[in-house]
């Protein structure tokens, strides 16, 4: 009968802290909610006929980003989030985005940063991001 091996020295360093290999997961999970995020704004913009502006899409990603750091940080997996409550909201948040440029600008189809800003201000609370 074969003895079992006892796993190389190295493989046991690798996966000595747990910790270390969880925090790779959660930059993982984050990089991902970032992009997926990301995603769902474009296509809610896109349907609707309206673009971000360079500094609009700056802030709407950096927005995104502290929202999903906050969400890794309460460590929400993937499993934990409500996924369609995300999604809804952050179309919620392009089209009060829309709305707020038809009022200032009607003839523009470009999101500008300040319609970010008065949106937050107005749906706030608003899950992920506030």
């Amino acid at each position: 009968m074969p003895s079992k091996k006892q796993p190389k020295k190295s493989l046991q360093k690798k996966w000595a802290n747990p910790n270390k290999q969880f925090k790779a997961t959660k930059i993982g999970i984050q990089t991902f909610n970032e992009q997926y995020l990301w995603a769902i704004a474009l296509k809610t913009s896109t349907k609707a006929g309206y673009y971000f502006g360079p500094d609009c899409e700056s802030d709407f990603k950096n927005e995104i980003s502290k929202a999903v750091k906050k969400m890794v940080l309460n460590s929400k997996i993937p499993e934990q989030l409500n996924y369609s409550e995300i999604e809804n909201n952050i179309a919620t948040l392009v089209n009060e985005m829309i709305d707020y440029m038809n009022k200032i600008e009607p003839l523009s189809n470009r999101l500008a940063e300040r319609s970010l800003l008065e949106s937050l201000k107005k749906l706030c609370p608003l899950n992920p991001f506030c």
